[in-house]
């Protein structure tokens, strides 16, 4: 049909918008854009509710549906809780994929800016503070403690605590009550911590600290001892048992004492790991020995951490399962045994029998 036939019927008539009928047609018009989901203009209802999957059982084939109502308050809550859960930064907010993911999986979320996320968490930390302190006035039990201190990599001096206690259900609480700096490692400036802290949350009843097992926790320990008993502090037989040792430190003393009596063959073995791990040429070398000693083994040789006795368990584990390739490397890469020979030499047969 031509464009431009007009049927001699038709009288075109302009529109007069002004009339009656014509205002109730775009009244009409313009609720319908109110209400359109499909228009990106839309005003979201506040109140309105969304429909999502409840929680299945398990062995439950049945299908639940609940109405959820978007809530910002609670929203921000939440945000401030996978922060804090999952160690985030702040700024973590503020990045272009979480503002972009958000936009698209609830875009009625304001997204609030680094500082007042970090506002939010503080208020989070200040309300469940609240809750720990009327569980633990409410606890007729005596609680027990440990702390730990350390010195990080940046040369600064931390101090943790933790309590334990037995509720009236029977069920153990545990919660950190106290992470923060010190000054320095002496034993009046851990006691003077550790009695600022228990103040702050009015615990009184103490049945036992466990402390690592060092001078300057026993001269923290006497002050705690001393001073709780200046303020009317409940601690079991006057603290005589308040002081109990870590077990892992004087563990780690005896295994440490009994490494020592094959310390000459951990070198080795120690050594020959740290040179096939040392460079990728030095690696694709071992890699070829490993399969002239037909080995078959989907695990690999680590290197220990020479403080840490269970790394060189591992270590000496591992590479025993590889002694044969290692044999293969002594007769094929002379700057193995070269390099060896520099330490204690190449493990011997001794070695292995003893790893």
């Amino acid at each position: 049909m031509n464009a431009d036939y007009v049927p001699k019927n038709v009288v075109e008539t302009p529109i007069d918008f002004d009339s009656d009928e014509n205002s109730q047609v775009e009244e009409d018009l313009q609720g319908q854009e109110e209400v359109c989901h499909k228009n990106p203009n839309r005003v979201m209802d506040k109140k309105q509710k969304t429909i999502v999957l409840g929680k299945q059982v398990d062995g439950d084939n049945s299908v639940s549906f609940k109405l959820v109502e978007f809530n910002h308050e609670k929203c921000r809550l939440e945000l401030a809780k996978i922060i804090i859960i999952d160690e985030l930064p702040f700024k973590h907010v503020e990045g272009v994929g979480f503002k972009g993911f958000m936009s698209h999986a609830q875009p009625r979320l304001k997204i609030p800016s680094r500082v007042t996320v970090a506002r939010d968490c503080m208020q989070l930390y200040k309300e469940e503070k609240m809750v720990l302190r009327s569980l633990l006035s409410l606890n007729y039990q005596m609680v027990s403690l440990t702390t730990d201190t350390w010195t990080s990599i940046q040369n600064i001096n931390y101090m943790c605590g933790t309590y334990h206690f037995i509720d009236e259900g029977w069920e153990l609480q545990k919660n950190i009550i106290g992470f923060g700096l010190i000054s320095n490692h002496r034993g009046d400036t851990i006691g003077k911590a550790l009695e600022k802290c228990l103040k702050d949350w009015g615990i009184t009843k103490i049945c036992t600290i466990t402390v690592d097992n060092s001078s300057p926790n026993n001269v923290a320990l006497s002050y705690l001892t001393r001073n709780m008993n200046a303020w009317n502090g409940n601690i079991s037989l006057n603290g005589k048992y308040m002081h109990l040792r870590w077990y892992a430190p004087i563990l780690n003393l005896i295994m440490y004492d009994g490494l020592s009596l094959i310390d000459s063959s951990i070198i080795n073995i120690r050594a020959s790991c740290k040179h096939v791990k040392s460079s990728p040429s030095r690696l694709a070398l071992f890699k070829v020995c490993v399969k002239d000693a037909n080995i078959c083994t989907s695990q690999k040789v680590v290197i220990d951490v020479e403080a840490r006795w269970n790394s060189t368990y591992l270590v000496l584990e591992l590479a025993s399962k590889y002694e044969e390739a290692f044999n293969h490397l002594e007769s094929g890469d002379p700057s193995y045994v070269f390099e060896l020979e520099v330490i204690k030499g190449t493990p011997s047969v001794h070695d292995w029998n003893r790893a």
